[in-house]
């Protein structure tokens, strides 16, 4: 059988967020929450919920994380960098396991295209910010976004027109 150790939320959205209270009480384990976006699990924006039909109203019952804290579960390191933009607590895992890593990527990286800034919150060039950042992880590194199908950051880095560089929308 599998054991919870850890539910990690990437960041406060609803989407990500609400079902939080039943996974802990089904599952157990302990939560963690990127401590820039805290504040939107414990009390999320009432226009939202009722927006994404969501009846979460919010919970304390987790523990901030921030850039470059370590966490562990089993056998694996779990690594936390800030990716702000999507959210201003947005964070990736940078899950480790003997020679194996993949990376988490919540709402900050998708197959080809990024997260959306247009929400409370966003903020366009953090985002640019934080995709430069992932820029520097391997090519042949597996990423898990939030939604849709999984990728790698040689593939992002080849086709995601967000991609710093030449082919990005900015041209840098």
């Amino acid at each position: 059988g599998i054991s919870v150790e850890k539910i990690l939320l990437t960041h406060g959205h609803l989407d990500h967020a609400a079902g939080l209270s039943e996974a802990l009480e089904m599952f157990g384990g302990k939560a963690f929450v990127p401590a820039g976006d805290a504040s939107l699990v414990r009390s999320p924006d009432s226009g939202l919920r009722q927006l994404m039909g969501s009846e979460f109203s919010g919970t304390d019952d987790f523990s901030a994380v921030s850039d470059g804290d370590r966490l562990t579960a089993g056998a694996m390191e779990i690594s936390v960098i800030a990716t702000p933009g999507h959210t201003p607590g947005s964070v990736c895992y940078l899950v480790t396991s003997g020679s194996q890593k993949v990376l988490i990527s919540g709402d900050t990286l998708f197959a080809g295209s990024v997260g959306r800034t247009d929400l409370p919150g966003g903020d366009p060039d953090e985002l640019d910010r934080s995709i430069a950042r992932l820029a520097e992880l391997s090519d042949d590194l597996p990423v898990f976004p939030g939604h849709g199908p999984e990728t790698d950051i040689g593939t992002e880095r080849a086709r995601n027109p967000f991609w710093p560089g030449e082919t990005g929308r900015k041209g840098k």
